[in-house]
């Protein structure tokens, strides 16, 4: 027994100043708590107010199978509470007023982090609470301590895991490197639990860190909570001790220059909360971030919705919108919930100002080239690099650049992009039809340039192939578009463009479509562009909500030939790869190979690319090349322009009249009727198989086979 000079006797709790020992076995299927034998205190207040007379009742509690487990140490003695009420100023969740007796859990971390204290305490004087304390230290020196300060005072802090809680005093900072960032938390409580398997029987034991740092939930700022863990198998593999700087996160005295990492954090949490306050803004981002792996919207499993997706490791190189607000609306498992720093014993340092070094190093962001959500680190932001006169190098059709322009500077965004309400009919919208690689794309792309603002390119494919989870994508991608003063950009729009046609099983769906789209478009208050191939078969009331529909063509030789002096002249200002010859004459050349814009592009990529792998330079011949390379490997672009439908049947008709002519030449048959025939075969064929197009190349196919070889024009 731990025995001291007891004071006198006042009947009050916890005033014999003794150490009361107890076990807490499991016996005829319960737990029964037994006096040990060796207390010598038996007077009359022992008697009458039984183990919480005692200055300290000293628990060892047994499992199921009486193996000993931890100790309980109850404190009832009023001068040690009244001490510990004046040396602990942050531990929750403790009441520290310590107005009532405490239980404490071996290994006794909240007296171990304040032993320096309660020995000054004991030292001041020899009153009663000198004696009460110098009781308490006595029966600590049992306790582990010396094994722990050995460890960490060392040349080199090391730590075991069952000591691990000592080295982690609530109301200090913790420092952690994660996604190779440096972060520190406020370390608000320390647990050490256990993880148990049922199946298999074992457990994994780990230590529990609960801690708080500064965060941005979308609309405030403040302080948020989170849960971190030391695993026992995954960090003291071995069975010796491990460097305390090792471990996955530690205290931030640890550090080998804690002062400056504040330093650096500080500077940090100032651009997080600048950015906090500045939703919606648009960055050049380069290096690895961390992308979020959601189930596809149409996807459907027990768990979806709890289900948070993984952050995965990806390397971007592009432009970015950080937006904190939208992102947590369409993830509601990531939400967290802010509440304000408190100011009594919560207080983490000595100012608010402090707050900013528990920033974290990320903010949530949108990757505008992979559509998807991200975790951005703060460091790697760069201002974006716009190319305001990229609109002037487009070679449009004439007076479309200063109508396109004269249109988009003059729009007026809606104040609050957030109420709908205000935004209906205040978008302008542009419909820009034609073949491919006529410049469709560029010419957004160029506006976004002009306009400073993120270009949103959604290709039609994306959005999703059922009903519903098109319209939710739909709307997604218009919240997103008005909400970041984006360009929205919707490529091969041909499906939410064609005329609604009477009911059918097919065309309910889309008609449904239509009707989703318009809805849409009737409340976007922003600039839209939407591609097609064609313009014949438009809805009227898509038709009625077009500011603006630009048709552009096929170039024509005058168009390549500056295609092919402003592709080449870039080529010889801005590539490595010396260009051979001059770009005026090459472009003469050139230009007599009917290629659009797309085309011409990946010519001179393909030439950049041989040019490398071969180290010589890029000549007139190189390319002369590979444009007769591309020209054998084409089909007949007569019917581009008339879309999928009219270009069949173009198409159609070009094979048909190689055939008529053979017809014709050998057997007399007069081409009126051969044209009758082929009309009434079509539509017959047509009707039994419900396949228009696939009609064609049946009959394509078929003909070519009993007439012989394809004419030298045919496909």
């Amino acid at each position: 027994m731990d025995n001291a000079e007891k004071p006198p006797s006042g009947g009050e709790t916890g005033e014999i100043c003794e150490v009361k020992r107890l076990k807490r076995i499991y016996k005829e299927k319960e737990f029964l708590t037994t006096e040990d034998n060796d207390t010598e205190s038996n007077t009359e207040t022992a008697k009458n107010k039984g183990h919480s007379a005692f200055a300290l009742v000293s628990t060892q509690n047994f499992d199921t199978n009486n193996n000993p487990t931890n100790v309980t140490l109850a404190i009832n003695s009023r001068h040690i509470l009244e001490t510990l009420a004046r040396v602990v100023k942050y531990y929750p969740p403790l009441d520290l007023r310590f107005e009532q007796p405490i239980e404490l859990k071996s290994p006794f971390e909240l007296l171990y982090h304040h032993r320096k204290e309660l020995s000054d305490e004991a030292a001041k004087s020899v009153d009663d609470a000198s004696v009460h304390l110098n009781l308490l230290l006595a029966y600590l020196e049992q306790q582990p301590w010396a094994q722990a300060e050995k460890l960490i005072e060392g040349g080199t802090p090391v730590i075991t895991f069952d000591l691990l809680g000592y080295i982690f005093k609530p109301g200090e900072l913790l420092y952690s490197r994660m996604d190779d960032e440096d972060r520190l938390y406020w370390l608000t409580r320390a647990n050490s639990e256990s993880e148990r398997f049922t199946l298999s029987g074992t457990s994994r034991n780990y230590l529990q860190l609960a801690c708080a740092f500064h965060c941005h939930d979308g609309e405030t700022i403040g302080k948020t909570t989170t849960q971190l863990k030391i695993w026992e198998d995954r960090e003291f593999s071995g069975n010796g001790p491990k460097s305390i700087r090792d471990l996955s996160i530690f205290p931030l005295k640890f550090h080998p220059n804690p002062e400056y990492l504040k330093f650096q954090l500080r500077e940090r949490g100032q651009k997080y909360t600048e950015l906090a306050n500045s939703p919606g803004g648009v960055y050049r981002y380069d290096g690895l971030c961390m992308r979020l792996k959601t189930p596809p919207d149409g996807s459907y499993f027990t768990e979806k919705q709890s289900y948070t997706g993984a952050w995965l490791p990806q390397m971007v190189a592009g432009r970015i919108v950080l937006d904190c607000r939208t992102f947590m609306e369409d993830h509601p498992t990531h939400r967290f919930k802010v509440s304000n720093w408190t100011f009594v014993r919560d207080r983490i340092i000595d100012g608010p100002e402090d707050y900013l070094i528990l920033c974290p190093p990320f903010f949530y962001g949108y990757y505008l080239d992979m559509r998807s959500w991200c975790k951005f680190s703060i460091e790697k932001l760069k201002t974006p690099d716009w190319k305001p006169d990229q609109f002037d190098s487009l070679l449009l059709p004439e007076n479309y650049p200063q109508t396109i322009q004269s249109l988009v500077k003059h729009h007026k965004y809606a104040k609050n992009a957030r109420d709908e309400g205000s935004l209906k009919g205040k978008g302008l919208v542009f419909v820009l039809h034609g073949p491919p690689g006529t410049g469709k794309t560029r010419t957004a792309e160029a506006i976004s340039e002009m306009t400073k603002k993120p270009l949103l390119l959604f290709p039609t494919g994306e959005l999703g192939s059922e009903l519903p989870e098109i319209q939710t994508q739909l709307r997604r991608v218009v919240r997103y578009a008005t909400s970041w003063n984006a360009i929205l950009l919707i490529d091969e729009a041909d499906v939410f463009l064609e005329s609604r046609e009477p009911a059918s099983r097919v065309s309910l769906q889309h008609n449904a479509l239509v009707t989703i789209f318009l809805r849409q478009l009737e409340y976007f208050q922003g600039i839209i562009f939407l591609t097609s191939n064609r313009a014949q078969t438009f809805d009227a009331a898509v038709m009625s909500r077009i500011h603006m529909m630009l048709h552009y063509p096929s170039p024509d030789k005058s168009m390549r030939k500056k295609l092919w002096e402003q592709k080449l002249g870039d080529l010889k200002r801005n590539s490595t790869l010396e260009f051979h010859g001059e770009p005026d004459q090459a472009a003469e050349i050139l230009s007599k190979y009917e290629m659009n814009g797309r085309d011409i592009l990946n010519t001179l990529n393909s030439a950049r690319t041989m040019a490398r792998n071969d180290a010589h330079t890029i000549g007139v011949k190189d390319l002369v090349v590979l444009a007769d390379f591309w020209k054998t490997s084409q089909p007949s672009r007569a019917a581009e322009d008339l879309g999928p439908i009219d270009g069949g049947v173009a198409l159609f008709s070009k094979r048909l009249s190689a055939v008529a002519q053979r017809l014709v030449g050998e057997l007399g048959i007069p081409l009126w009727i051969l044209k009758m025939i082929g009309m009434l075969a079509l539509v017959t064929y047509g009707l039994r198989q419900k396949s228009f197009l696939g009609l064609l190349f049946r009959l394509t196919r078929g003909g070519s086979r009993w007439l012989g070889p394809r004419s030298s024009g045919s496909l």
